[in-house]
């Protein structure tokens, strides 16, 4: 009987150790899967915050992006004006003097087939050449020349554009005969892409 009682009193004290022990494991359990759980809520709360942050930056860069083009088209527009009103002055002019020599008459004839297109063929024909120059000259990639183009752009302070707009102006007729390209506008390209 006294082993029975030793065994029970061992028992006793194992079983007494062994919730101790698993009431301890089970506390730091608890308290490592706490500051793991507060860890990752932090973390995700950060991580929607961020989110937050860039999509107001898209919206805003979007908002930035659409005045930009609103801009390009007032411009667009107002030189398109301009020659519209330049080639009515050229055909008044024109009639009025129909009367005179006939070298005058064709000197005169000649402007006053001046077309916005003709125009336009010929700003994007220089832009080219000064983008094509500058890539030469300062041995420059097309997306190098562009960036430059239109950080000078904006150092002006005559608008924003970025690099991306600059280079699709670029390319905007070298794939096609110059005469074909025009009938989008700058700003219509711009949009497509």
């Amino acid at each position: 009987m006294g082993i029975a009682i030793i065994l029970y009193a061992v028992k006793q004290k194992i079983d007494c150790e062994i919730k101790v022990r698993n009431t301890k494991f089970n506390e730091r359990l608890t308290a490592e899967m706490n500051k793991i759980n507060s860890h990752y809520t932090a973390e995700v709360i950060l991580i929607n915050a961020r989110i937050g942050i860039l999509a107001l930056a898209f919206l805003r860069n979007a908002a930035e992006a659409q005045s930009i083009l609103d801009r390009i088209n007032n411009i667009e527009q107002t030189v398109n004006d301009l020659y519209e009103e330049a080639r009515l002055v050229n055909q008044s002019r024109l009639l009025e003097e129909q009367n005179e020599t006939e070298t005058i008459n064709s000197a005169v004839n000649s402007l006053s087939n001046v077309s916005s297109e003709g125009i336009s063929c010929d700003i994007w024909t220089r832009f080219k050449c000064i983008t094509d120059r500058i890539m030469t000259e300062k041995k420059f990639t097309l997306d190098e020349a562009c960036n430059r183009i239109a950080v000078e752009i904006n150092d002006y302070g005559k608008g924003k554009i970025c690099a991306q707009a600059v280079k699709n102006f670029y390319k905007k007729n070298n794939s096609h005969s110059i005469r074909n390209t025009f009938p989008k506008t700058f700003a219509e390209e711009v949009l497509e892409t």
